[in-house]
């Protein structure tokens, strides 16, 4: 009974709705939309437009990430000492303004000329080296009394007196990583002697990646002396922000060796507070 009801609640069309109706278009009009659907092929058209849509949300996004990436100000530790390059100067102002092999130490603030990285997001922060010298020592001497103390036990031994010794300085050096992480004492630098006829040359190649972010946190090279007669070799040093940080350590030396300051016949040192090891260049 209701679909009895539906049908006589329907409208009628007798008289609005010929089957001669043009609702699908004329003749030439159907002729052109059967063309296009007999070339139209629905896999080649989804493929490209999942790759429009692939490209434009990969637009966005990078988009997106670059308006939310902060920029860095720059910065600069030594701002105000003159012994220093200022963020108002460019390098090349710096470099003759303060050249190793012409500055005497008389005329500077400070014993050394020095650059700061204005783009690193590294800050300085309160070093106590006298608080971790002494805990150093103490972790030192502490080794000592174990390597004397394992000698004893296993001195015939060798092979389980080598394998307690090194169980023993790997945990030193885990205990003196974290005296200089408690300390705030984390920065090294990597040194360089050089001649005095090179010292000018390989600073403006130092002092030049070290402004554009290439190397370090900062960097600093010895002037000359009032009695320096030329023969004693200048010190260059790059400073990085952790020696623990063994990637950003070995980025830096790689660097150096890019700039052809470090590699064969050029020895080259790290040194973190009052330890330094050598590195066969």
């Amino acid at each position: 009974m209701a679909h009895k009801e539906d049908q006589q609640d329907g409208v009628n069309g007798e008289g609005w709705i010929s089957d001669d109706s043009s609702f699908y278009g004329d003749s030439s009009t159907q002729a052109t939309l059967e063309s296009e659907a007999s070339s139209f092929h629905p896999m080649t058209y989804w493929s490209k437009c999942y790759l429009s849509v692939s490209a434009l949300a990969a637009e966005q996004a990078a988009q997106k990430s670059k308006s939310s990436t902060k920029k860095i100000p720059l910065y600069n530790e030594y701002e105000g000492n003159l012994s220093c390059r200022q963020l108002s100067e460019t390098v090349p102002a710096f470099l003759e303004r303060l050249s190793p092999s012409h500055t005497l130490t008389r005329d500077l603030r400070d014993p050394w000329i020095r650059i700061a990285n204005p783009h690193t997001s590294w800050r300085p922060t309160s070093e106590n080296w006298a608080g971790f010298k002494s805990t150093a020592e103490s972790i030192l001497s502490s080794l000592s009394e174990k390597i004397r103390e394992h000698t004893r036990q296993y001195g015939s031994r060798k092979t389980i007196l080598n394998r307690k010794l090194s169980l023993e300085r790997k945990e030193t050096e885990e205990a003196l990583r974290k005296a200089a992480a408690d300390a705030g004492c984390t920065t090294g630098k990597w040194m360089l002697f050089l001649a005095l006829e090179q010292v000018d040359e390989a600073w403006e190649s130092i002092a030049t990646a070290t402004a554009e972010n290439e190397l370090g946190i900062a960097a600093k090279v010895a002037p000359q002396g009032e009695t320096d007669d030329g023969r004693a070799p200048r010190l260059i040093c790059i400073y990085t922000k952790d020696f623990s940080d063994m990637d950003d350590v070995k980025r830096v030396l790689e660097n150096l060796v890019e700039l052809k300051l470090a590699g064969k016949r050029r020895w080259i040192y790290y040194k973190c507070g009052k330890f330094i090891s050598p590195s066969p260049g």
